[in-house]
């Protein structure tokens, strides 16, 4: 009868580790292998984050997600000026973690990490700033819909933020 084993493959170590093949080199790391860096992506709140963690002088996880197109004037000035004023209130209680890059709204953030890196120091930083990025992402989520919500190719803006239609050649009386 053949077993079946649960693998996980997390920034390119797959888990559980095999000890019966683990080789160990002179600085304890298992040969073969890099533990400087790595990359992983989960998604939260539906909302895919990228996270690439390397060594710099310190242990450092370079965090980073888009949520979504930045509306246009023509399409919501409302929406604008209501998203401008989040992403203001996020970035002056949580450092400038909000840019707008190529009409896109992003999330980036460099966490600190305690060495000797663990799971448990991995996810005590990113449960630490997440819970902290939470309140604005329920306050985006009131303006943009997420994508899981929305055809594709469709608006995410909510129906309060979209501008009405206007039928071509028709005038205001």
């Amino acid at each position: 009868m053949e077993s079946k084993q649960f693998t996980l493959n997390l920034g390119g170590y797959q888990m559980p580790i095999d000890i019966h093949h683990l080789g160990v080199e002179e600085n304890g790391h298992e040969a073969g292998t890099r533990r400087d860096h790595f990359r992983f992506n989960f998604q939260w709140r539906m909302v895919k984050f990228h996270v690439a963690y390397h060594e710099d002088g310190g242990a450092l996880l370079d965090l980073s997600a888009d949520l979504g197109g930045f509306p246009f004037t023509a399409e919501s000035p409302k929406g604008r000026t209501d998203l401008k004023a989040i992403l203001a209130e996020g970035n002056g209680k949580l450092g400038p973690v909000f840019q707008i890059r190529n009409g896109r709204i992003t999330v980036i953030k460099q966490l600190p990490v305690q060495l000797p890196v663990t799971a448990v120091e991995l996810v005590t930083a990113l449960t630490g700033f997440l819970l902290k990025l939470a309140p604005y992402l329920d306050c985006l989520s009131m303006i943009l819909a997420t994508p899981i919500e929305v055809s594709k190719g469709a608006s995410r803006l909510r129906p309060a933020y979209r501008r009405p239609a206007t039928t071509k050649g028709a005038r205001k009386i």
